[in-house]
């Protein structure tokens, strides 16, 4: 129950394969769950603590003087500065992606001093460090999935084959030297095949398929 398995499947609020969640917290803030996400809420009078154990989420932040609003991955903390943002959980880090206003980042590490993002900026945090994105690079489409897409620029194929996985049963695999090919272009969260499809016929790549729900590359 302590692995990072057992807490998403313990948290509060979780998101199956292909499902996408929207709804609204206590204090009035609107939180959107990508598939495959899980979160812990922890309300208190000082403080509103959100938890991102997996996945990826995008918050509206209602503004509240006395209760700062703080998303937490693996890594630091995102406060929000009356703010639209995103943050991902990733397997070695996480994502910061703001979307209105201001948010505040914090790694895990005593000492490091803490990074203010403004509207439009991304950054990557490790636990260690924080790593300011480029502008309009690949983070700024993050929070495509909001919108039921996958938006690719420059990005490596097995990036994307990972964000399909979320929105499709059975098994994806992609091989190595695939996985390294860049991709560009905008695909469907919801229509994974017609995802594929897209990029077989854009790509130096073969989609094989094999059974109803079985996929492999």
């Amino acid at each position: 129950s302590r692995s990072d398995h057992g807490q998403a499947l313990l948290a509060d609020l979780r998101t199956g394969t292909a499902e996408r969640r929207e709804l609204t917290l206590a204090d009035g803030s609107r939180l959107s769950l990508n598939a495959g996400s899980a979160v812990n809420l922890d309300f208190s009078p000082g403080q509103r603590l959100l938890y991102l154990h997996q996945g990826s989420l995008v918050i509206q932040v209602t503004a509240d003087a006395t209760r700062p609003l703080v998303v937490r991955t693996a890594q630091g903390d995102a406060r929000a500065l009356g703010t639209r943002f995103l943050v991902r959980q990733e397997a070695q880090q996480s994502l910061a992606l703001v979307l209105e206003h201001a948010v505040e980042l914090r790694v895990t590490r005593p000492g490091v001093p803490a990074l203010r993002l403004a509207q439009g900026q991304a950054a990557r945090f490790d636990g260690e460090r924080i790593t300011r994105e480029a502008p309009d690079g690949a983070a700024s489409f993050a929070a495509a999935w909001s919108r039921g897409m996958f938006e690719a620029l420059d990005t490596p194929l097995g990036e994307v084959v990972d964000a399909l996985r979320h929105y499709r049963r059975g098994l994806i695999r992609v091989a190595p030297e695939a996985a390294r090919l860049r991709a560009a272009g905008a695909f469907p969260l919801d229509d994974v095949d017609a995802a594929l499809t897209a990029l077989a016929e854009t790509m130096p790549i073969q989609v094989h398929r094999h059974a109803a729900n079985w996929l492999v590359r």
